[in-house]
């Protein structure tokens, strides 16, 4: 995943696997949510359950961005 998720954040990514093994996809994005929910939606061709996007700021510190990542998995 990057933003310095490693071999000591097995937690988080046995959470991210558990996540995507439902069959769902996160895609995270700066750009605004319904902007991404139409491009995506589209090429991947998903139900709007299954796709879940998670708008985020790249200038922000990786902490603040991997904590909006999970609390959009919730």
């Amino acid at each position: 995943m990057g933003y310095g998720i490693n071999e000591d954040d097995n937690h988080l990514n046995a959470y991210l696997h558990n996540f995507t093994n439902e069959h769902k996809i996160l895609i995270v994005t700066d750009e605004d949510e319904s902007v991404a929910l139409q491009k995506y939606k589209s090429r991947l061709r998903l139900e709007n359950d299954n796709l879940h996007i998670c708008t985020v700021d790249y200038s922000e510190k990786k902490e603040i961005i991997v904590e909006k990542i999970f609390k959009c998995l919730d």
